[in-house]
């Protein structure tokens, strides 16, 4: 029996999550014994729902962001006093204005960032002083879990630079560990230097994503590209679409655009807006749907700045916002064309897949691993990035053809029954566990 214990202490339910859930729950159970290590913070509860051991663990860094309720001594923000309008702020740089307070700190840190040799310093004490508040407690937790486990691999489920508490954890063990590497974010020179030797392998889900870290990164050891997979069987059962519409608030027979996704600058909720506004400006009936919930660092921010343009382009009637939905075979299922426009490579692209299971059609943007997934024109449509005018365009060209929009469905379906696989994918992991095992196995 082999014991993995798999590590994925993302804060809030997204893409690695639900691509974790999908391999770890199809393991033959009678060869592979695993155990997930989540954040605490992550409201994620597949993993148990589906009867899988999890472990909980404490992110300092995460736990910061959480919300403080009010006490007598920081009382409900709406209670505050409004501080800048008694003692209005002043911006220090027009004529004749005091200059803003300047702490010991402030002074000190700028000092510090004048000169390049101590701005090194400075970046690297804050570097150190960021493992021993973030990462160290989180290591050592990690730890007291492997030394109970006893796990013979621990799978980091993404990249070396946000797993760096699992793969000191792991290292200080002496237990092999991977990277299923799922983002473009590169190890820095010091991850490099102190945690690549503990990783035996890095798995890569696209074509692109190998390609920016096999450039950057020394020789592995051991690599391999397997894309990311869903089960077929969870897209086969029928769809009450009525039902689903109205959950969403969306008329029965209006045509209907939906993008997933986490909200966020890069994934480009902004431009579907801006699509939606110009189809809708063609095809009054439209409606579209944003199905996510928004990024812990700029989504709330980015959220509201969205909202804010579909209000000012007259979208009231035509947007909906779906927040965090579980039930997504029958939300892509209801839909008439399914939308991606990330404005930067996507890694790979979860959603694509999920909308060609679906049978509908995808448009998406043509960079990273999306433009591997589809072959415009076949199973699907391709459009310049961050081009609103060419996605309405592509939109339009969908809506108005139910023929080409029947055809491409059932050819992405095609495509996803041949490629993408939950079953293949699990195969393949399972044989790359075993490559590293064998190796350290000779050592």
């Amino acid at each position: 029996m082999l014991r993995v214990l798999y590590i994925d202490l993302c804060p809030s339910p997204g893409g690695s999550n639900i691509s974790l859930l999908h391999l770890v729950s199809h393991l033959d159970r009678r060869q592979v014994q695993p155990l997930v290590a989540l954040a605490a913070v992550n409201p994620f509860t597949r993993f148990e729902e589906a009867g899988i051991p999890v472990a909980r663990i404490h992110t300092p860094r995460w736990e910061r962001q959480l919300p403080r309720p009010p006490t007598p001594e920081t009382p409900d923000k709406s209670e505050r006093p409004d501080l800048a309008r008694i003692h209005p702020v002043i911006p220090p740089d027009k004529p004749g204005r005091p200059e803003p307070v300047r702490t010991p700190a402030g002074r000190l840190a700028e000092a510090m960032r004048s000169n390049p040799g101590r701005a090194r310093l400075w970046h690297a004490a804050g570097g150190v002083r960021r493992l021993g508040r973030d990462e160290l407690p989180v290591a050592l937790a990690l730890r007291r879990i492997i030394a109970s486990f006893r796990p013979h691999l621990v799978h980091l489920n993404d990249v070396l630079s946000l797993n760096q508490a699992g793969a000191l954890a792991s290292r200080s063990a002496g237990v092999p560990a991977i990277c299923h590497c799922r983002s473009f974010d590169l190890a820095t020179p010091a991850e490099t230097r102190w945690l690549l030797p503990g990783i035996d392998g890095m798995i890569f889900i696209s074509q692109a994503i190998a390609q920016a870290h096999l450039a950057a990164t020394p020789r592995l050891r051991h690599h391999a590209i397997i894309p990311n997979a869903l089960d077929l069987a969870d897209f086969a059962g029928p769809v009450e679409v009525a039902g689903v519409r109205a959950a969403l608030d969306v008329p029965p027979a209006a045509p209907l655009l939906a993008m997933a996704g986490r909200i966020s600058p890069w994934k480009g909720q902004h431009i579907f807006v801006e699509a939606l506004a110009q189809v809708a400006a063609v095809r009054p009936a439209v409606h579209g749907v944003i199905v996510g919930q928004p990024e812990e660092a700029d989504g709330p921010g980015y959220a509201a700045r969205v909202a804010a343009q579909a209000a000012a382009l007259g979208l009231d009637t035509h947007l909906r916002w779906a927040g965090f939905r579980s039930d997504m075979p029958q939300v892509l299922a209801a839909a008439d064309v399914v939308v991606h426009c990330s404005v930067k490579p996507e890694p790979f692209g979860r959603v694509i897949i999920e909308g060609m299971a679906a049978g509908r059609p995808v448009v998406a943007s043509a960079l990273g691993g999306a433009a591997e997934i589809i072959t415009h024109g076949e199973d699907g449509l391709l459009a310049p990035a961050g081009d609103a005018a060419a996605l309405a365009a592509a939109l339009l060209r969908l809506l108005d053809d139910p023929s080409q929009r029947e055809r491409l469905g059932q050819a992405a379906r095609r495509t996803v029954a041949r490629r993408y696989q939950v079953d293949a994918h699990v195969r393949a992991v399972a044989t790359f566990y075993q490559r590293v095992l064998a190796e350290r196995s000779e050592v």
